[in-house]
């Protein structure tokens, strides 16, 4: 039995991690706050990318009911400063389940784009919020979240009708000055659960079908110890 109820609870943690991956935000009140960390990669050398990490923070300010939401972020650079010493995190981005029709950020990464490219051939997005002025999401102008000084600020999306709920999801982050000598860039993607955020219907009804199958193997030696008293 207790290799029935193990095997259960293995099945139910796997369950709960590939919902991570699908791990979506989900901002229905002023005042939700999300943190999610991400790894880095680029193309070439893999060394170069040994070692990028970064962490945003974001949280909805106001606007639950109207067609402007604004959001405080908080963009960390957590790489290694034994591998990444240069190493700055100039932006980052994401897509929405609503169309985001413009907006505008201030602080650190002052540079707000929308329907644009995401560097490292990552396609398409949404929203991306970067240092410099491009035209695009790769960042630059030497700003950004360095590791003794994070990039933050505030940003706001408007929508054509007012918002009641705004998924926003997909998330990715930009580096620039990666590597020993600092001459390389890439990117990076979700690799940790969102606390707080929404795992897809199928997973929902996968983990309630292993719970189910936990409880149905607790109580059937009990029962069977009922049988055994009512008829001896």
């Amino acid at each position: 039995m207790r290799k029935l109820i193990t095997a259960g609870l293995l099945a139910s943690a796997s369950l709960m991690a590939t919902s991570a991956s699908a791990a979506h935000l989900v901002f229905d009140e002023n005042g939700d706050t999300y943190t999610t960390n991400f790894d880095g990669f680029g193309s070439g050398d893999a060394s170069q990318y040994e070692g990028l990490s970064s962490s945003l923070t974001l949280t909805l300010l106001s606007g639950i009911g109207t067609d402007m939401l604004t959001f405080s972020y908080s963009l960390a650079n957590t790489s290694s400063a034994a591998t990444q010493p240069m190493s700055r995190v100039t932006g980052f981005g994401f897509n929405s389940d609503t169309e985001i029709e413009g907006g505008t950020a201030t602080g650190s990464l002052n540079n707000f784009r929308f329907d644009r490219t995401f560097p490292n051939g990552l396609g398409s997005i949404d929203a991306c919020l970067t240092s410099g002025n491009g035209n695009n999401c790769n960042g630059g102008g030497g700003g950004g979240a360095t590791m003794m000084t994070p990039a933050t600020g505030e940003f706001t999306l408007s929508f054509g009708d007012d918002v009641d709920s705004l998924v926003l999801r997909e998330f990715l982050v930009r580096y620039q000055s990666v590597g020993m000598n600092g001459e390389g860039s890439g990117s990076g993607s979700q690799i940790v659960d969102i606390p707080g955020a929404v795992p897809e219907p199928a997973t929902w009804a996968l983990l309630l079908l292993g719970f189910g199958f936990i409880g149905a193997t607790m109580r059937t030696p009990r029962r069977r110890q009922e049988l055994r008293v009512r008829y001896s």
